[in-house]
């Protein structure tokens, strides 16, 4: 096997293309660690900052203000904070907060027994799209409140209509007010809610070097595949068997060569990122990568054997790579895609590629045993299949295009 591959890295060493592929390679990983290494870590801080200021301050307005306040599922998208109006103005107009709630005096009064004095709402329109967002949500709250008026009032009014005592009916009047309000503020309760965790926090130009690292590792895949295929092609193949070397040698021999010409620099950078002397990189993500890389390989090279003719070859390879991309998430960033689209992008390797290295660029995390054993499994699956169909096209005479 060893001269195998020392034969291949002779082919190499000619093939001016392979080399300028593999560099270029690398010079993407290298770029992507910089931003890596100068991104800053997504914040776990709400994206949405109201201030209020309350001027009430009774005690249904002290309630409200605390519903929103300490309620967990609205501050995990909102943070609340209350102040006095200067202060909260003066935030507002530096930018630390999108949009401030100023509640007026008697308002929790008003709302009872519906004299109508508006809370003032101020949405900052520097981000268009959180300010179509805050001001439907307003909207929404406000037909609720406007329900929770005509019920009071017209609870209030039978109560007149009996004769109750007037400290009966204030009473229960603003016992009912509260109960329905806060009905209406906690309608989140209604719903089940299912998390959905996303790729959330990945610049731009991060996402899309990472799909061009994915785009430079298929088509140098491409490459092996290719290698493969004209061996045969020009009955290389033919001699080696016929001097007893099986195909299951010279297929390991080539994802050797290949996953090594990757692995090994990659390897490299990434201890000169522990040793300081460069950007530090996910572990996590170098492993992900050289596994990618090595079942791509392996899949090219199974094409290789399985078409006979090099103008197919490369039709199919790059319609797997250039359509996967598009319908993949490779040109419109998967978190603006609508349901339908992410469904069908889930059949892409472009999707999952992009999917499991933005998670585990994001938390850090180890890979999962059973995951690398799951590629490990593929992996030889591939070599087998490759094996299988050399042995049945064995013999079958091909024509040179």
């Amino acid at each position: 096997m060893w001269n195998l591959m020392k034969k291949d890295l002779k082919v190499w060493g000619q093939n001016k293309k392979i080399w300028m592929f593999l560099i270029a390679v690398l010079i993407m990983f290298i770029i992507g660690t910089a931003f890596y290494a100068t991104e800053e870590p997504a914040s776990s801080r709400a994206g949405v900052s109201i201030g209020v200021i309350d001027k009430d301050k009774s005690e249904y307005s002290t309630l409200m203000v605390s519903y929103f306040k300490d309620n967990e599922v609205f501050s995990q998208y909102v943070s609340v904070e209350v102040g006095e109006e200067n202060e909260i103005k003066q935030k507002f107009e530096d930018g630390e907060l999108t949009m401030y709630l100023l509640i007026p005096p008697g308002f929790a009064e008003s709302l009872i027994y519906i004299e109508n004095v508006p809370m003032q709402a101020v949405i900052s329109k520097k981000d268009t799209t959180k300010a179509i967002i805050l001001k439907n949500m307003l909207l929404g709250y406000e037909r609720y409140i406007s329900a929770v008026e005509v019920n009071c009032v017209a609870l209030y009014d039978m109560m007149k209509e009996a004769s109750m005592p007037q400290s009966l009916i204030d009473s229960e009047n603003i016992r009912i007010s509260y109960d329905l309000v806060f009905t209406a503020l906690g309608r989140e309760s209604f719903f089940d809610y299912i998390e959905k965790q996303d790729v959330t926090g990945i610049p731009l130009r991060t996402y899309y070097t990472y799909e061009v690292f994915f785009l430079l590792l298929s088509y140098l895949a491409v490459f092996a595949g290719m290698d493969l295929l004209l061996e045969r092609k020009n009955g290389i193949l033919s001699r080696l068997t016929t001097m007893g070397t099986k195909i299951t040698t010279v297929v390991i021999a080539k994802f050797s060569l290949y996953l090594g010409l990757f692995s090994v620099p990659v390897l490299l950078l990434y201890g000169l990122g522990q040793a300081g002397l460069f950007p530090k990189t996910n572990l996590s993500e170098i492993i992900f990568f050289i596994l990618y890389f090595g079942t791509t390989v392996l899949v090219f090279l199974f094409l290789g054997t399985l078409l006979r003719k090099l103008p197919n070859y490369l039709l199919v390879s790059n319609v797997l790579i250039i359509f996967g991309a598009i319908i993949g998430a490779g040109l419109i960033p998967m978190l603006y895609l609508p349901d339908a689209m992410k469904q069908l992008a889930k059949l892409s390797p472009n999707y999952w590629f992009l999917n499991i290295s933005f998670t585990l660029h994001l938390n850090n995390e180890a890979i999962p045993p059973l995951f690398i054993l799951g590629v490990a499994l593929l992996m030889f699956l591939l070599i087998v299949g490759t094996w299988i169909v050399y042995r049945r096209r064995e013999g079958v005479v091909r024509e040179d295009i």
